[in-house]
């Protein structure tokens, strides 16, 4: 493998990536992020308006096994988040959802581990977007090795964007969690719910730059043996 044409290989996928940073491509970028932000907002809150009543029940309330029930609901509003904001041919009718059960339940249980040696904030990491996108995708319930491949794949040809995206949400995520720890202590709940609050927003932003990347790299994302084995 020549390391010069895998270098020339990502320079020209950060050529690419970095090109929504530009004027004229931001603005749209930006438009059609906050278009897609609206509509998941609209579409959670209006269908799963209960999900979001037992969370904040959860919350407000201590109990036994409270902090199992709020990683369960956290995992499950994080999962619709995504498969909500994910563009797709179906309608997001309750036959669209359905299709996720499966998939949902996995999810859920790869969580309940993830959440243990992990902070809430993971979930809008762009490695863990991109990987719950190609994994979607896929069709297939369990993922598969290709799955974590492409994702590195993607994470490493949009390297520049998703590290200034990490940097901005970063900062953002550091000063609500500095006040929400000031003002009510270092509580399960309100850490959840801020992480929720945010997520459409960074998952919008996260699904258009795994489209664009996609679309622009598609060879290298789905023959990247082809691709990687001739450079």
């Amino acid at each position: 493998m020549s390391i010069v044409k895998l270098f020339k290989t990502f320079l020209g996928a950060w050529a690419r990536s970095c090109a929504i940073l530009l004027p004229k491509n931001l603005k749209l970028f930006l438009l059609v992020t906050l278009k897609s932000v609206v509509r998941v907002y609209i579409v959670i809150f209006s269908r799963f308006w209960w999900l979001f009543l037992a969370f904040c029940a959860f919350s407000f309330f201590y109990f036994s096994h409270r902090n199992m029930f709020l990683n369960t609901l956290f995992s499950c509003i994080t999962f619709l988040i995504f498969i909500t904001t994910r563009p797709s041919v179906d309608k997001k009718t309750f036959s669209y959802y359905k299709k996720y059960l499966w998939h949902l339940l996995v999810f859920v249980l790869c969580m309940f581990f993830l959440l243990k040696i992990s902070k809430a904030f993971i979930v809008s990491s762009p490695l863990f977007a991109f990987f719950i996108f190609f994994w979607i995708d896929s069709g297939e319930i369990l993922p598969a090795a290709r799955v974590f491949i492409r994702t590195i794949i993607l994470f490493l040809f949009a390297l520049p964007v998703c590290l200034l995206y990490s940097l901005v949400f970063g900062a953002i995520d550091r000063a609500f969690l500095n006040y929400f720890i000031l003002s009510y202590g270092m509580d399960i709940g309100f850490i959840y719910g801020y992480a929720l609050l945010l997520l459409p927003l960074q998952v919008s932003f996260m699904v258009n730059l795994y489209i664009k990347n996609v679309h622009d790299s598609y060879t290298e994302f789905y023959n990247y043996r082809n691709v990687f084995l001739k450079i």
